[in-house]
């Protein structure tokens, strides 16, 4: 929330469903307790997910402990986002930093600086080839059809064996 708050020229949107309701409606009663107009609230079931992403142009994703193989990452380089991940788990795997993403520590001057750097640059020719690059690591390293080849080549050896 302090993010947002010294962000105000930005327009946010959380999208999905947090893990708990006592948090949600912190964030809610946060929201609408301080008026904050550039915050917006909301989920969608997976194929509604789309739009969403055509309509942003950063997908910031500030997991604290642990991640797989995000897939809402992925949605976000596949749309050609500049994904901005925390430095956990499989985010590491998929977001390289500063080639198809950036990675960003999560405490909140850092996370300021380098996302205020971001969104001040969004125009910059490096920028372009970033989410070029972002599609490209989508479609190349984990589109759904290479999932699918190498979880039948899984299931075959479990099977031979």
């Amino acid at each position: 929330m302090d993010l947002i708050r010294m962000m105000s020229d930005v327009d946010w949107w959380l999208v999905g469903r947090g893990h708990e309701d006592e948090l949600e409606d912190q964030v809610t009663g946060f929201i609408t307790k301080h008026n904050i107009p550039n915050v917006k609230w909301f989920w969608k079931e997976f194929p509604e997910m789309a739009p969403v992403y055509r309509e942003c142009d950063i997908g910031l994703f500030l997991t604290e402990a642990a991640e797989g193989t995000s897939l809402a990452a992925l949605e976000s380089l596949a749309s050609g986002l500049i994904t901005v991940v925390t430095p956990v788990g499989g985010l590491t795997d998929i977001v390289l930093d500063g080639i198809n993403g950036f990675h960003i520590q999560s405490a909140t001057p850092d996370l300021q600086t380098k996302l205020r750097w971001i969104v001040d640059n969004l125009q910059r020719p490096e920028f372009t080839e970033i989410r070029s690059l972002a599609r490209k690591t989508a479609e190349r390293a984990f589109s759904l059809r290479r999932w699918q080849v190498q979880w039948v080549e899984v299931v075959k050896s479990v099977v031979r064996h």
